[in-house]
Formats: structure tokens, sequence, C-alpha cells
């Protein structure tokens, strides 16, 4: 997890926690960045909540990570702005 983050080891449950805190959920956004979100979503079926922090993509099952991806350049416009 920490390597897609490109964050340290200690760090990886702090940037966790304030995704899930103070992400975005993926009903925020639109469009052709809401599709996506959606792709994503329903590749982990025990995902219940997704949040997008930063330039990155968390998938949590209550308050447990299940796992995070990087938010491709061509939506990071989308991410920020909506």
């Amino acid at each position: 997890m920490r390597e897609r983050l490109g964050v340290p080891k200690r760090a990886v449950a702090r940037r966790a926690a304030l995704a899930l805190e103070r992400g975005r959920p993926r009903e925020d956004f639109s469009g052709s960045f809401r599709k996506y979100l959606d792709a994503k979503f329903r590749l982990h079926l025990v995902a219940d909540n997704m949040r997008v922090f930063g330039n990155h993509l968390f998938l949590f099952q209550g308050d447990i990570l299940i796992t995070a991806w990087t938010i491709p350049l061509c939506f990071r416009k989308a991410a920020h702005h909506e």
C-alpha cells in the first residue's frame, strides 16, 4: 500500500484516516470521472465506501482500508475542482 501512496510505512494509517474523514465520496462527482469511480468501485464487491483524497482513491469496508489507487492524470483536474 505504501508504494502506491508514496508515503512512509508509518504514515499509511494516518493517510487512510484522513481520507476517511476528509475525503469526498464518489457521489460528489459526475461525468467521465464518476464513471471511472463506479468502475473501480465495482471491482471490489466488499467495499462499501470510496473516498477521493488528494491524488488518490481509497476503498474502505467500514473503516478498514481495502486498497488505494493513484488517480490517473486525465482525471486529476476533475478530482480537485468538482
